[in-house]
């Protein structure tokens, strides 16, 4: 790999960690604020709906499924919008993101219904952009990424390991277990300030991933090399 191209994939891996812990942040106050539902981990909403409608607890189990639709139609969104506008498709997926977050702030803390919060609409704000935000960044280098899979991540962390114990690690794979880990590592961090900041804050903690958001997309505007990453 050359010079050039080790720090290109440094600047991604950057930016994978990064959104990684806006999303655990995110999570983390989407978990607090709409009852107990994730905004980007899908799987255990999966789990939740099913275990309620298995135990009959209709209710809960449409209040549990509604963010897979939504996160879908997000990353949906987010997959036509890297395909359309290119370069400027990465921050402008940002900046929507923001603009999500920051209707949720102002509405929920506006909101004299407690039960607001935990409706379709507050749902749909926080969970929507977390899929456009995660078909942002597909891939590091050679390695694949899910900003929001961290199963995915620890399976690959796993992986490479198994690599090494065998000795069969490849010549990039130092750089995959930093990255794996990094994920992990970036996602449990951002849940952990998200869930002391909305202890404090309740809505109005996302105003601190929506200050992030609007840096990187001012940075990404300006054309750096991360922009061309898929």
């Amino acid at each position: 790999m050359t010079p050039g191209a080790k720090a290109h994939a440094a600047g991604s891996a950057s930016l994978a960690m990064t959104l990684a812990g806006v999303a655990g942040f995110v999570d983390a106050v989407g978990a607090t604020l709409l009852g107990g539902l994730f905004v980007s981990f899908m799987s255990g909403n999966t789990t939740t709906a099913g275990l309620s409608l298995g135990q009959g607890g209709w209710a809960r189990a449409l209040h549990a499924g509604l963010p897979v639709p939504l996160y879908v139609l997000g990353a949906v969104c987010g997959t036509l919008l890297l395909g359309q506008a290119g370069r400027r498709a990465r921050p402008l997926a940002f900046l929507v993101t923001a603009l999500f977050l920051s209707l949720f702030g102002l509405l929920a803390h506006a909101s004299t219904e407690a039960e607001w919060k935990q409706g379709p609409v507050a749902t749909s704000l926080l969970v929507f952009p977390m899929g456009v935000m995660n078909a942002m960044l597909r891939s590091v280098g050679r390695a694949s990424v899910g900003l929001t899979y961290i199963t995915g991540s620890l399976s690959s962390l796993a992986e490479t390991l198994a690599g090494f114990l065998t000795g069969q690690a490849g010549p990039g794979d130092r750089r995959k277990l930093r990255l794996y880990g990094g994920l992990w590592l970036s996602f449990f961090l951002g849940a952990a300030l998200g869930g002391l900041t909305v202890l404090h804050w309740s809505a109005r903690a996302v105003a601190a991933p929506v200050l992030l958001l609007l840096a990187l997309a001012g940075v990404t505007l300006r054309g750096e090399p991360l922009a061309n990453d898929r």
